[in-house]
């Protein structure tokens, strides 16, 4: 990844995640009528922040130092576990709760058509 030094070192991260999508596309195989599913390993950090099920991240940056060299290090940590292949990225519907779509257990249709978590 080529860090901007202008730009904080977290967003730059978050960006490189972000541009898997850019240079790689989500195989044929894993779109259905039903569902995304994942099985592209090359766009894992893309998939992962795309889950229709991830409610909370977190992330860390760090500099280290390694052969005389400053690294920078970002990390980010969300409320699931990691993608394994086959498992669901987002069900296919026509964009929202407020259009007939019923949202997935422990979520609530919230006031702007998307389906919240419930407290």
């Amino acid at each position: 990844m080529d860090i901007d030094w202008d730009v904080p070192e977290m967003m730059s991260a978050a960006w490189a995640w972000m541009e898997e999508i850019e240079h790689f596309a989500v195989s044929d195989h894993a779109i259905s009528d039903k569902a995304v599913t994942f099985h592209d390993l090359a766009i894992r950090q893309y998939l992962n922040l795309m889950r229709s099920n991830i409610t909370k991240i977190g992330c860390a940056e760090a500099l280290c130092k390694e052969n005389g060299l400053n690294k920078y290090r970002a990390y980010c940590l969300i409320d699931q576990p990691p993608l394994k292949i086959g498992d669901i990225i987002y069900e296919a519907g026509s964009g929202g709760c407020d259009k007939g779509e019923h949202c997935p257990q422990g979520t609530k249709c919230g006031q702007f058509g998307m389906c919240d978590v419930q407290p």
